[in-house]
């Protein structure tokens, strides 16, 4: 019963301490968004999600960063998954 009891009073503690991140993390994204610099966030991040989720993106955004040309197969890419399913 008193580890159950000190088990109670850490979880209690550890929500107290957390409290004034979650206060920072709100704080600041209300910030970002009053002044417009989360939705154009958004618009740069959501083309790179698609690009790394997209196999013939990724593939192509990884040749740049590695310098080696790569030949573009995106009908290959198409026909394999469908012959896949």
């Amino acid at each position: 019963s008193d580890s159950e009891g000190h088990k109670m009073i850490y979880r209690s503690l550890t929500a107290q301490m957390l409290l004034p991140v979650g206060y920072v993390a709100a704080s600041c994204l209300w910030l970002l968004d009053f002044t417009g610099i989360l939705s154009s966030f958004h618009a740069l991040v959501s083309p790179l999600i698609n690009m790394y989720y997209i196999p013939p993106y990724r593939r192509y955004i990884k040749s740049l960063f590695s310098g080696r040309q790569i030949e573009p197969t995106y009908a290959n890419d198409f026909t394999q998954q469908s012959e896949s399913k």
